[in-house]
């Protein structure tokens, strides 16, 4: 119950429990697209700030590799830059192969799945052309 100036206000309680932590609800489809006009640069106009890492006030780069809402990392000479979510049984990893022109993502319903296990082994494999 809330109360609203004098009165109350009865207040229907909401689940999130059967979202994720945005609240939104998803499958595969929604990354893949996003990923494509992503390497058609027509998506975000601050696609360079999400694959630099950000600055600290002293100008330094910080520590966590951290960029505009993604990690940036090196993996075996491949500039990824990539993010990782959970919530209640739910893991998920998208890595994106900057140069290589290549988005892995793994959608998984089992804790503890280590997505980015998987995404950096599908990468790998295709990577070096064992996938084609």
């Amino acid at each position: 119950m809330a109360e609203v100036g004098s009165s109350s206000l009865l207040v229907p309680a909401i689940s999130f429990n059967g979202l994720a932590a945005s609240s939104l609800k998803t499958s595969i489809h929604n990354p893949a697209h996003i990923s494509l006009h992503q390497l058609r640069a027509k998506l975000l106009t601050i696609e360079p700030e999400m694959r630099t890492v950000a600055k600290l006030n002293n100008g330094q780069p910080n520590s966590g590799h951290y960029g505009f809402g993604w990690f940036v990392v090196t993996k075996n000479g491949h500039r990824v830059v990539e993010h990782e979510g959970s919530r209640q049984g739910f893991e998920t990893q998208i890595s994106r192969f900057v140069d290589d022109k290549l988005t892995v993502v793994v959608l998984t319903n089992l804790e503890d799945a280590k997505p980015e296990v998987f995404a950096d082994r599908v990468a790998e494999m295709y990577l070096s052309g064992n996938v084609k």
